[in-house]
């Protein structure tokens, strides 16, 4: 037997369509898996109107197995020299044979001209394989987006630049340096520096437009044995900002000083004994 790997009818109606047509009187048939060397089927007889109901009960049981195997019908003489045909065998004469498959796979011939075989509503497969294709883009598609959108991120995420670190002394300094650039908070610095040093400019203040008037209470003048070091005050300015809030408190002590300079005085004692 030749070797098939294609079916000529596909389709339980089509094959028993194509049966109906084959099925001479003085045939006999039988069916075969292919490859196979004994029939799974054979009606050696000539009662035709039995062959045709045990034909059309066996295709009707593979179509609803969802069978997709490869089968042959083969047609024999029912009557030889030696008499009825009583038994089929791989050595029964053959008339015909004709491979079929119930349950299409799509690359099966259709009557031997090499078209696609009918399913799914009379569409060929190659259409059907069209139709389910467009059916399953969108998921595909929102699947493809996804992964591109997680990609974007992905890479954002990388190229994001970290936030330097600043060190509490940098921060506090920074601070400080930012409160006495405030036109108020300077004049009041000013203010309280003028009173000890009259002739200090700080490096990181501008002159002030005029001269604040000395606190009521305290000498606007420095004694003379003391020498204002400006390197000296500029240090401890920037010390003292990281212990308090320079512009608020230097700003209440310029309101102490103004308004009870008694206390004043006693501070400056307290700071100086």
């Amino acid at each position: 037997m030749s070797g098939y790997k294609r079916a000529v009818y596909t389709g339980s109606n089509n094959i028993k369509s194509a049966f109906d047509t084959l099925y001479e009187d003085e045939y006999c048939y039988s069916i075969w898996l292919a490859g196979e060397k004994n029939p799974c089927v054979q009606h050696p007889f000539t009662d035709h109107e039995r062959g045709r109901k045990n034909f059309d009960e066996y295709i009707e049981a593979l179509d609803q197995a969802g069978n997709d195997d490869l089968f042959v019908l083969k047609f024999h003489p029912a009557e030889t020299k030696k008499g009825p045909t009583k038994y089929i065998d791989k050595n029964t004469t053959v008339i015909s044979e004709s491979p079929f498959r119930v349950t299409s796979l799509g690359n099966d011939i259709v009557n031997g001209v090499g078209e696609p075989n009918p399913v799914h509503g009379g569409m060929s497969y190659r259409m059907f394989e069209a139709v389910d294709l467009m059916k399953k883009m969108p998921e595909a598609l929102q699947a493809r987006q996804l992964e591109f959108e997680n990609k974007i991120l992905m890479l954002l995420e990388d190229q994001e630049p970290e936030a330097p670190e600043v060190e509490p002394m940098e921060k506090y300094i920074g601070m400080a340096i930012g409160a006495l650039k405030e036109p108020n908070v300077m004049q009041n610095v000013i203010g309280i520096i003028k009173m000890f040093a009259p002739n200090y400019n700080p490096s990181f203040m501008p002159q002030p437009q005029q001269q604040q008037p000395a606190i009521s209470g305290v000498s606007d003048q420095p004694t003379a044995a003391h020498v204002i070091n400006p390197d000296r005050l500029d240090n401890a300015l920037v010390r003292l900002a990281k212990h308090c809030k320079i512009d608020e408190d230097l700003e209440k002590l310029a309101n102490i000083a103004e308004q009870n300079p008694a206390m004043f005085n006693m501070l400056l004692m307290n700071l100086r004994a």
